[in-house]
């Protein structure tokens, strides 16, 4: 067993919506941290990207500054290794390639923009890992809301896993911005910000989001706001819980007052303060689909998600394999297509098979199977919507769909596997093939090989073939199979795609028959 590198000092920045933070810890043995610096700096940055669709140059200015002063504090520590993120408020403005490279020119800080899916993601390892329960809380029913400045992020889980997740552009200062003018002329605004919030998650309960979860956590920046309004007991070190009815008399105290008097009343920055109702509308709604009497905030968020990834990769941490938690969101994103499950698993069963045999001498890696596994459970959805042009339509919900656990490049590969896996072959003609990076194209090319000879064996979705073994034989790639009916259209859908598998492997894969009953 390898030992652990020795740990050095390490600092995380993220640039938010409403806040900027920089935290520099001491990793120590057991995965754990010591927090040795927590600096916070309130500064709208989302109000500009929300409301203009890009960053001013003034904003871009105070975003400088700030970073300069955590640069300052890095150095002061010796922080040699450090990540720096941004998100929704970085990531949506259309100036952005240029705002990210005018800080890195001012600051010397590299600003990672991270994509929905791995901010959700990471903000979720965060919290798995300072609630020790968390998987008997999932089985007994949980509802989680992460409550960004941009957009809030729904997962609902009962005994059977994951039934729902979906993330929605209502985040409290994109709130406060887009009803900022219905605040300054009307007396009430908390009814119109009340019907603006359940006119848009309405559509939860017709996708049998259920109202009987009984338990309810909470993260996201503006919690620590509600958690300090709101003092309630302390679980353990890592998680307050607040009750029900101490939080509705909050709720009711403040509800009319304005921004700049709860400022003033309860000692809050403006900036702050104007974000408080709307985070507490976002709760007590979502709060309302559960049975839970109590309110969960554990201490953890995006940065210490990261903080536990780089404590994997110091080895102080052991790496957990969380693939079953990706391929989960994609399950229940299938189902709301209504995909074919038999098919799904015979495909999957087919294309692991040939993608473990391929793996090493093709440089694939677990990764690139993982990829292979969510675009099998997702190939078909299309048909949902177009039977004629599926492959394309299911590419459409891929794209468009929020797929946790994945970086942005790895959903766009995703997506191409999906639009290819029936017809045709990506080329550079393609825009979205083109985006990959060159080696991603390749490996986009390698999988979408794979799944269209392992779909083109279950053409019927009747599972007439059983795919026995495969094995590579001078310059021929054999799969033997079993059946127990004809199969003249997986045999001809199956020839069909072997020119594209040969042109890029360099072999030519054969169908051979095995005698026996399935």
């Amino acid at each position: 067993m390898n030992k652990p590198r020795k740990v050095p000092v390490t600092g995380v920045i993220d640039v938010g919506s409403g806040f900027m933070e920089l935290k520099i810890v001491q990793m120590t043995e057991g995965g754990r941290f010591q927090v040795l610096e927590d600096v916070v700096k309130s500064l709208a940055i989302g109000r500009d990207t929300f409301s203009l669709g890009k960053l001013s140059p003034a904003m871009v200015d105070e975003i400088c500054n700030v970073l300069s002063g955590f640069r300052q504090l890095l150095r002061d520590y010796h922080v040699r290794v450090f990540r720096a993120v941004a998100t929704s408020a970085v990531r949506e403005a259309k100036n952005r390639d240029y705002v990210l490279d005018q800080i890195q020119v001012r600051t010397g800080i590299g600003l990672e923009v991270l994509h929905n899916s791995e901010e959700r993601y990471l903000t979720q390892l965060a919290v798995r890992h300072v609630i020790p329960e968390y998987a008997k809380l999932k089985a007994a029913g949980l509802l989680t809301m992460d409550i960004g400045s941009g957009s809030i992020q729904i997962a609902a889980y009962d005994d059977s896993g994951l039934v729902y997740n979906q993330n929605i552009r209502l985040g409290s200062l994109r709130i406060r911005q887009l009803l900022s003018s219905v605040e300054e002329n009307s007396l009430q605004f908390p009814k119109v910000l009340e019907e603006y919030i359940i006119s848009h998650i309405d559509q939860l309960k017709r996708q049998n989001v259920k109202e009987n979860y009984h338990y309810l956590i909470a993260t996201g920046g503006e919690m620590e706001m509600v958690r300090r309004l709101c003092p309630g007991k302390e679980a353990d070190l890592d998680i307050a819980s607040i009750d029900r009815d101490q939080f509705d008399a909050l709720y009711e105290t403040m509800l009319y007052k304005s921004s700049r008097a709860i400022a003033d009343e309860y000692g809050l920055e403006y900036e702050r303060a104007e974000m408080l109702i709307p985070t507490m509308m976002l709760l007590k709604t979502f709060w309302k689909m559960t049975e839970s009497q109590k309110l969960y905030c554990p201490y953890a968020g995006l940065l210490d998600g990261i903080l536990w990834e780089l404590n994997v990769q110091y080895g102080t941490k052991q790496e957990e394999n969380l693939d079953h938690e990706i391929l989960s969101y994609a399950r229940v994103l299938a189902e709301q297509y209504h995909y074919d499950r038999d098919h799904v698993a015979d495909v999957d069963g087919k294309a692991m098979m040939i993608f473990d045999h391929l793996a090493r001498s093709q440089r694939l890696g677990a990764r690139h199977r993982l990829l292979l596994k969510t675009a099998i459970l997702l190939h078909d959805t299309g048909k949902y919507i177009n039977l004629t042009n599926h492959a394309v339509c299911s590419s459409y919900i891929i794209q468009s769909s929020e797929l946790i656990g994945l970086t942005e490049e790895e959903q766009a590969m995703i997506m191409i596997i999906a639009r290819y896996h029936e017809n045709g072959e990506p080329t550079m003609d393609d825009p979205d093939y083109l985006g990959l990076g060159k080696k991603n194209r390749v490996a986009a090319a390698k999988l979408i090989a794979i799944i269209q000879l392992a779909n083109s064996l279950d053409a019927s979705h009747k599972q007439k073939l059983d795919l026995v073994s495969v094995r590579s034989e001078e310059g021929n790639f054999i799969l033997r199979v079993r059946a127990g009916e004809d199969f003249l259209l997986e045999h001809w859908m199956f020839q069909k795609h072997s020119e594209f598998f040969r042109a890029v492997f360099g072999l030519q894969p054969e169908l051979k028959m095995k005698r026996g009953n399935m």
